[in-house]
């Protein structure tokens, strides 16, 4: 099996609902070696950081970001404010089940539940 998906990859295709990656990584998702608890914290850094970005017209420095994060996330494709923001509830909630052992399913069906909560 040759199909290779990261984190920051999978993390985008969430973000961006970009359902041919994900469609490939559900039917290959036995050879990805990807975490929920790191896919959490990168999607909602993520998703912060674009709002931010996006919607504030904050400067870097004001924001904590560095200069290249800053200017990536500005060339990004736009996205609505509103998706933004029901992907850091989402996102948030599943960190916090996570951490406090709420989420009683196997850890081979942890992503299946982020992806069936984030990309309708």
């Amino acid at each position: 099996d040759l199909f290779s998906l990261d984190t920051y990859a999978l993390r985008d295709a969430i973000i961006y609902n970009n359902k041919n990656i994900l469609i490939d990584y559900l039917k290959h998702q036995e050879s990805c070696q990807i975490e929920l608890l790191s896919l959490v914290g990168l999607i909602l850094k993520h998703a912060r950081a674009l709002l931010s970005v996006k919607y504030t017209k904050r400067k870097a420095e004001e924001l904590g970001l560095t200069y290249g994060y800053y200017k990536r996330l500005l060339s990004e494709p736009w996205i609505p404010q509103e998706r933004l923001q029901s992907i850091i509830k989402i996102t948030a909630n599943i960190d916090l089940q996570l951490k406090s052992g709420l989420l009683e399913m196997p850890k081979n069906r942890q992503i299946d539940y982020l992806l069936a909560r984030l990309c309708k």
